[in-house]
């Protein structure tokens, strides 16, 4: 299992974050959309000088539903750097991040220094089928960043599969998985529900029992006819 705090620590920072609520596919945000503003996992670029470089995390959700990718939102917080980050849509292979869907920017729209839910739009508006896994990527958006990514209060733990960091600094991996149990970030997932194709109609009993005995009464006036025309000199 790797190391809780990846070698930069936490912030220590309490309390709570609320904000409005939109077509929700996936969120681990709990009683108005809270999550952990104490403790939470470094996301860093290439450059940082001051703890591990190129820490890029990624979170698994599985839509349970065809959807319209909107938007997602994040719990994040700045810790030093150039305030920007960069989001991720990801399709699964074998259990890991793998093609990229969607891409997305954020500058200058995280708390230095506290904690905050922020909102990426989607660029690419893609349809994600569903039943089928898919992550959520974050990396630093330049090389002297370093960000944090709360955690949630939802009881949503890795099950050794679904959460997933890489070193490189590369939203491509290479990756490792979380150890099963650890706390997983804070974030929901919003979008557009495809639209349902209509259930197919099972007749009434009584509308399939009129229907039996009209073809009933028509094949015996066919069998009626012919034999009337068979009897004829």
């Amino acid at each position: 299992m790797l190391a809780r705090s990846l070698g930069l620590g936490f912030l220590l920072i309490l309390g709570s974050t609320r904000c409005a609520k939109g077509n929700e596919i996936f969120t681990n945000l709990v009683l108005g959309q809270n999550y952990n503003t104490a403790i939470g996992n470094p996301v860093s670029g290439i450059g940082v000088t001051n703890g591990r470089k190129g820490i890029v995390l990624a979170a698994q959700f599985t839509p349970t539903m065809g959807f319209t990718f909107t938007e997602a939102k994040l719990a994040l917080g700045l810790t030093e750097g150039t305030n920007s980050v960069d989001v991720y849509l990801e399709s699964d292979c074998g259990g890991l991040p793998c093609t990229q869907i969607d891409a997305m920017t954020l500058n200058g729209a995280l708390s230095e220094g506290s904690s905050s839910l922020v909102t990426v739009h989607s660029m690419a508006s893609p349809l994600l089928n569903a039943q089928m896994p898919y992550w959520l990527v974050l990396t630093a958006g330049a090389a002297n960043t370093v960000t944090f990514w709360y955690d949630n209060i939802a009881g949503d733990f890795s099950n050794s599969s679904d959460f997933a960091v890489a070193f490189s600094g590369d939203p491509n991996g290479p990756w490792s998985h979380f150890g099963e149990g650890q706390s997983r970030p804070a974030f929901e997932i919003d979008g557009n529900a495809e639209p349902q194709p209509p259930a197919p109609q099972t007749p009434e009993p009584s509308s399939l029992l009129l229907f039996t005995s009209g073809l009933v009464v028509v094949i015996s006036a066919l069998q009626a006819k012919r034999q009337a025309g068979r009897s004829r000199p």
